[in-house]
């Protein structure tokens, strides 16, 4: 099952799984009977004692097939509950996953990857993750990509994706190639909000350093206010040491 199957696609590889599996069986019981009537047919006289044993043993023949068959059935309940909680887990993660081709198709993505890109998971499947992108960063993820299947080390991008309120969002995506160099796997997460806290502090700084440059240039005017007073205070002191400008103020 992929992680994008629906449950009529489920039901349907379950049915389809169990007319083969019928079909199978059907085919070595047939090749079974057509070999047992080739074989030349042997005559046993056992005496009651071996009769015994070997019912004995047919015996415990039949219960360790069924102590296997018990274990097989555990251990696909035990494999069916794992795969449904790494799904959730995948669905559910607080990040975006994605499967990408080296065309940049999805593939594969998890829940919330379809709610970044503001569509259902279905109708996202074979879209281009490109097409999601700003014109201005598409640049830059089209150039991680090319590094990301050329490179065996995890890449990083920063890109602007437009929701469905025209609101630019901004995301940082994670990538590396599979073994196979046929797919990537991308991981991203929304760092809109980073960028909102961002540039509040860069709005903040800007009106801090304008608030101090208003505050220095009345630093430096009261300065300059104190120079022509004192320069005031001094002439009128001036004046008053001398007898000519005493006399002519009387």
């Amino acid at each position: 099952m992929t992680f994008n199957e629906t449950p009529r696609g489920k039901q349907r590889g379950i049915l389809k799984m169990k007319k083969e599996n019928t079909s199978q069986a059907l085919i070595l019981r047939q090749k079974a009977e057509a070999r047992l009537k080739k074989q030349p047919s042997i005559n046993f006289s056992l005496s009651e004692t071996d009769a015994q044993k070997l019912n004995h043993e047919l015996e415990v023949h039949q219960n360790e097939l069924e102590i296997q068959i018990v274990e097989l059935r555990h251990a696909e309940a035990e494999r069916s509950r794992s795969c449904k909680l790494y799904q959730e887990l995948y669905d559910y993660a607080p990040i975006g996953y994605f499967t990408l081709s080296k065309e940049g198709e999805i593939s594969k993505l998890n829940l919330l990857g379809s709610k970044m890109l503001g569509k259902g998971p279905l109708k996202l499947i074979g879209s281009r993750f490109g097409f999601f992108v700003s014109d201005d960063t598409k640049p830059i993820f089209n150039l991680f990509l090319e590094k990301v299947f050329k490179n065996k080390a995890k890449e990083l991008c920063e890109v602007t994706v437009l929701s469905n309120n025209d609101l630019p969002k901004y995301f940082l995506i994670s990538g590396i190639a599979v073994e196979n160099r046929e797919e990537c796997l991308m991981t991203i997460a929304d760092i809109t909000e980073l960028h909102k806290t961002k540039a509040e502090l860069e709005i903040s700084n800007q009106e801090l350093i304008y608030q101090n440059e208003e505050k220095q240039k009345r630093a430096d005017e009261l300065t300059i206010a104190n120079v022509e007073l004192a320069y005031q205070n001094d002439e009128k002191q001036k004046r008053a040491d001398f007898p000519y400008f005493r006399t002519l103020v009387r």
